[in-house]
């Protein structure tokens, strides 16, 4: 396997990197923190007018049929953005259609979900720990009355990929039942999670997309992400320690800090290639994937918030404040780690595919 980006792969990241830097100001992302909008439907609008809405929906669907490594790529200019948007959930609806549905589920559903017309989104925990695929309780087919906790757009989600019973996905078309969502009031608050209620819902199988597949993915996203934050967290240190004056120099000028420095980018630099080999296995050795999309969520999450950890205590006394654009990267790596499972959790999942605990 290649374990470098093509050109292919390098546009679709530079293309994307330019239109959030160009659209998501500080600003923009400062709106989600400051009122309850929970959706930028301005943002959604330039995303889905690029065709990032459909990058892993085949292109006979509207899509650009792209894999897990472009999406990846998406993700961590996400994170370095810190982009009010929850786009993972709407990119893996449209990736476990294409992957596990039926020729009638495609024509049906991924036109709509490439376009952004529809907003897909996943639901794949029961339990909030979301990692244990096994606790999933809804049935396909038939009449279902369940909540799912910590969804991603789930105020707006015209679709729903749910985990399912027996480790299967599901999906789900809100106008098709009774649907009700609740904000979680987590503590990144741009990208709002929700509880989301349905009764009455009739869940269409995905015969050929294994849950656990579709979790691992989402693994690689959230380490994507993460990835991009403390990118962009080191940046911010780097420039701050280049302009903040202590003693009549710039605190960059300090060995210790140099030092401080230098670990951090060294941590982040060599955590790039973990997301990049999940991403690749997935899309081009998907037997393998589960470990790497483990390993990368684990190590990558626990490095951003070393790093973003670092940045605070770098930034002295206004890293922590409200005022200062280092905790928006703080909590947005927090919520990388939390999410679908803590490194602990992911650790001892690697341990147990290597066949080293029981």
């Amino acid at each position: 396997m290649d374990y470098w980006l093509t050109e292919q792969q390098q546009l679709v990241q530079s293309g994307f990197h330019d239109f959030l830097a160009s659209e998501c100001t500080s600003a923009r992302v400062r709106t989600a923190y400051d009122t309850d909008l929970t959706f930028d439907e301005d943002l959604w609008s330039g995303i889905s007018q690029l065709g990032f809405t459909g990058i892993c929906i085949p292109p006979g669907q509207g899509g650009s049929g792209l894999g897990l490594m472009e999406a990846a790529l998406v993700s961590e200019e996400l994170g370095r953005h810190a982009a009010p948007l929850f786009l993972e959930g709407h990119t893996l609806a449209g990736l476990a259609i294409a992957l596990g549905g039926t020729q009638s589920q495609k024509e049906r559903l991924l036109p709509g979900l490439a376009a952004g017309e529809r907003i897909g989104t996943v639901a794949l925990s029961s339990s909030g720990k979301g990692s244990a695929w096994c606790d999933w309780q809804v049935e396909p087919g038939g009449s279902n009355a369940a909540t799912v906790e910590t969804v991603p757009l789930g105020d707006v989600a015209d679709l729903f990929v749910i985990g399912c019973a027996n480790g299967e996905l599901g999906v789900l078309e809100a106008e098709r039942a009774n649907v009700s969502a609740s904000n979680c009031q987590g503590i990144d608050r741009s990208r709002s999670i929700f509880e989301v209620s349905f009764d009455e819902a009739a869940v269409e199988a995905l015969p050929d997309l294994p849950g656990q597949a579709l979790g691992h993915a989402l693994l690689v996203l959230l380490a994507a992400d993460a990835f991009g934050a403390a990118d962009r967290l080191l940046e911010l240190t780097v420039e701050y320690a280049k302009t903040r004056e202590q003693f009549g120099q710039p605190i960059g000028g300090f060995q210790a800090v140099k030092h401080q420095l230098a670990e951090h980018a060294l941590a982040a630099v060599t955590a790039r290639g973990l997301f990049w080999k999940a991403a690749g296995e997935f899309d081009e050795q998907p037997e393998s994937a589960a470990k790497s999309a483990a390993m990368a969520k684990a190590h990558i999450t626990d490095q951003a918030m070393r790093i973003a950890r670092g940045a605070v205590e770098l930034h002295g006394g206004i890293g922590f404040t409200w005022e200062s654009d280092v905790q928006i990267y703080f909590k947005r790596a927090l919520f990388d780690r939390t999410y679908l499972g803590t490194p602990q959790i992911h650790r001892e999942r690697c341990a147990q595919l290597s066949g080293w605990t029981q």
